[in-house]
Parts: C-alpha cells; sequence; structure tokens
C-alpha cells in the first residue's frame, strides 16, 4: 500500500478493475490505505513523482464525478505527477454528472507543474462523457487532457467512443505527438467526432487512421477538431 505521506512512484501491474461504480461527491479524502476496488483510481497524493498502470483492464467503469471532473477509471487532478498508460484495455468507462468530461481518463495538471502523460499499446471501446455544455464545451469520450507539458500517443485504438464534443480525445497540452492510433466509429454532437486539440504548441501527428467518425452539429471536424493556435509541425494522417 502507499501511504499518502510517502513520496517516490507508483506502479499498477496486471490488475482486473470490472463493473466498479462510484456516485455522489465525496466529502472525506481516500489514500490508497483504504481503498477498495469499487473505486476509481483517484486522489493520488502529490508527492508520488511518476505513476504507471500497466497490463491493467477496467471494465464497465461509471462515475457520477464532481462538476469539472471526470475519468471513471483514472482522475488525475491538480496533478504534478509524471503518468505511464502501458497495454491496458478500458471497456465501456462512463462518466456522467455535471460539467464532466473524460469518460476512462481524466488528467488535469497542476497549475505551473505541467506534468507528462504517455499512452501506449491500450485500447478504449465504448466508452463515453455528457456533460451538458453547449458548443464550446471540452470533453473527450475516452480521454480529456489539460494542462500538461507532454502527451505522447502510440498504437492506440479507439472504438465507439461518444461525447458531446470532441468523440475520443480532448487535449490541451504544450506538446502533443499522436502516432499509429485508430480512430473506428467515435462520435461527437457538437465537434470534434474522433478528437479536438487545443492550443497545441508542438503538434506530431503522424500514421493515425479514421474510420466512421462523426460530428453532428459540424461536418467539418468530423475528425479532427484544432482551436486556437495549435500548431501542426508534422504530419501523416
Amino acid at each position: 500500500m502507499l501511504s499518502p505521506n510517502l513520496g517516490g512512484n507508483l506502479m499498477c501491474l496486471n490488475t482486473t478493475f470490472s463493473s466498479c461504480i462510484r456516485q455522489g461527491n465525496e466529502d472525506s479524502e481516500f489514500s490508497f490505505e483504504n481503498r477498495t476496488q469499487g473505486d476509481r483510481l483517484d486522489s493520488i497524493p502529490a508527492s508520488v513523482a511518476s505513476i504507471s498502470f500497466t497490463l491493467c483492464t477496467f471494465n464497465e467503469m461509471t462515475v457520477d464525478a464532481d462538476p469539472f471532473e471526470g475519468g471513471a477509471a483514472i482522475l488525475l487532478s491538480d496533478t504534478s505527477s509524471s503518468v505511464t498508460v502501458r497495454t491496458n484495455f478500458f471497456h465501456k468507462c462512463t462518466s456522467t454528472g455535471e460539467y464532466n468530461f473524460g469518460g476512462a481518463i481524466c488528467f488535469i495538471g497542476a497549475s505551473g507543474r505541467y506534468p507528462t502523460l504517455s499512452i501506449s499499446h491500450s485500447s478504449f471501446t465504448e466508452c463515453s462523457t455528457q456533460f451538458g455544455w453547449d458548443v464550446f464545451s471540452f470533453g473527450g469520450g475516452s480521454i480529456h487532457v489539460s494542462a500538461a507539458s507532454t502527451t505522447i500517443m502510440t498504437t492506440c485504438f479507439f472504438d465507439q467512443s461518444t461525447a458531446d464534443s470532441d468523440g475520443a480525445l480532448f487535449l490541451a497540452t504544450n506538446f502533443a505527438e499522436i502516432a499509429n492510433t485508430v480512430f473506428a466509429d467515435c462520435s461527437a454532437t457538437n465537434r470534434g467526432g474522433a478528437m479536438s486539440l487545443e492550443r497545441v504548441n508542438i503538434l506530431n501527428l503522424s500514421y493515425l487512421h479514421f474510420r466512421g467518425c462523426s460530428s453532428v452539429r459540424d461536418s467539418r471536424a468530423k475528425d479532427i477538431n484544432i482551436l486556437g493556435r495549435s500548431r501542426l509541425r508534422s504530419g501523416k494522417v
């Protein structure tokens, strides 16, 4: 177990979380010493420098989260930890509730610290989020990332991710690299059927495949929606 008073690293290896549901707001804070399988992974101590998830399965996870949060499987909010997600499986992870985003993973960096997130060889199937904002909302049916320094995503598969906006993925990060990744039948009501990118200073896209993605209100952004001053440095889509 990990004490909230200790620093260092956290590793989750070859673990299955299935049919876990968490509802409502919690008044108390949790440490990993009193967690049960029914809790999503959140409230990780700020002293943890790096976190890795390898060969883990998150199946039918549901969260009715606090406003402006999400992540039915993994929530890292106001974090300074660097996170690695490698060869994980997320199936039917759903974030509901008001102003929620990131159906499976919600990663929000601490102000001024800008941590890194790396996701590779992982699949997201039928993940979703619904939060009831207008066309300018920031969602991400599978993943929501904001205030991060670097986001690297390689060899991932998104299938039937849905959201009000940003069907599978929303990124607001300084540097983003997405490579060898498939988006299949992902959809958004508003914009970014597969993904949206917000003010990404350096953006590398390579060997992305989009199949059957849709954006209902903005057909021009049925695959990728790029917002703000995002700059594409290289791309092979």
